[in-house]
């Protein structure tokens, strides 16, 4: 159930008109501003985010033997949890239904009778507005949104988001890292994201929004989505391909036949 919500007001003026001097010291402002900003774009590409370096580095980094062990050990318990996860929302999921089905059964005109409020809140704002000016309106409380949230989270955005293969501008793009003395290719966000020079948590969220969900179980078999780098005149533009990878069970199936 969707219901529109008042359309947002526009700014109110909040200062006298800027005379001569006003207008030179609001031009230095933003001199300042623009310098310190290209300062602080250069200060970050030069030292790097510490915080964007570890996080790719925690997904990533396997030369230390106790890094590589910890790792596959977070690996197993996310593994776990997020089976837990599935059995937990499996048997809460009849809970849910009852208990919409319950709140819509003590709805009954509630729905009707908040649009029709609705609009007399909007004509009456309009009207206000016409009169007296937004200022008039400082007091009046916000008209509340019925829109249902798409989706949610439960602490798993921040996970590894696993199972797929990750192009960058069609690129393939890989990591061979040594496992039990073996060669592992792996190809993730976090790889992709180490190429790029970009954040890990920044791809998450691309991702995520790409595919509509913050639950991995839904996510589509594929996700694309761009993402920049770069500012200014260096900032550059790539497309991030994600493709899942099939299981034992899918990869051994036999093709579908193609229709007559």
């Amino acid at each position: 159930m969707t219901t529109d919500t008042a359309p947002a007001a526009p700014a109110v003026p909040t200062h006298k008109p800027l005379d001569e001097f006003g207008k030179m010291a609001l031009g230095r402002l933003i001199d300042t501003v623009n310098q310190y900003n290209g300062l602080a774009a250069q200060l970050k590409a030069a030292t790097g985010d510490p915080l964007a370096l570890l996080d790719n580095l925690r997904e990533t980094y396997r030369d230390d033997a106790n890094v590589a062990k910890i790792s596959d050990a977070i690996d197993e318990i996310d593994t776990k949890r997020e089976a837990l996860w599935a059995k937990r929302d499996e048997i809460l999921a009849p809970i849910v239904e009852a208990k919409i089905a319950e709140a819509k059964g003590g709805l009954g005109d509630s729905e009707a009778v908040s649009k029709e409020l609705l609009k007399t809140v909007n004509a009456s704002r309009k009207y206000i507005t016409d009169l007296f000016g937004e200022g008039a309106l400082a007091d009046v409380p916000k008209a509340l949104s019925t829109r249902v949230a798409s989706g949610g989270t439960d602490g798993r955005s921040g996970t590894r988001i696993r199972g797929f293969n990750v192009f960058v501008d069609g690129k393939h793009v890989t990591q061979t890292t040594k496992k039990d003395g073996k060669d592992v290719v792996s190809s993730n966000l976090a790889v992709a994201a180490k190429h790029l020079n970009v954040d890990t948590s920044d791809m998450r969220e691309l991702f995520q929004a790409a595919a509509k969900t913050t639950d991995p179980k839904a996510y589509p078999a594929l996700v694309e989505f761009t993402i920049s780098t770069g500012e200014g005149d260096a900032r550059k533009m790539f497309t991030v391909r994600c493709e899942k990878v099939k299981d034992e069970a899918e990869a051994a199936a036999p093709a579908a036949p193609a229709a007559a």
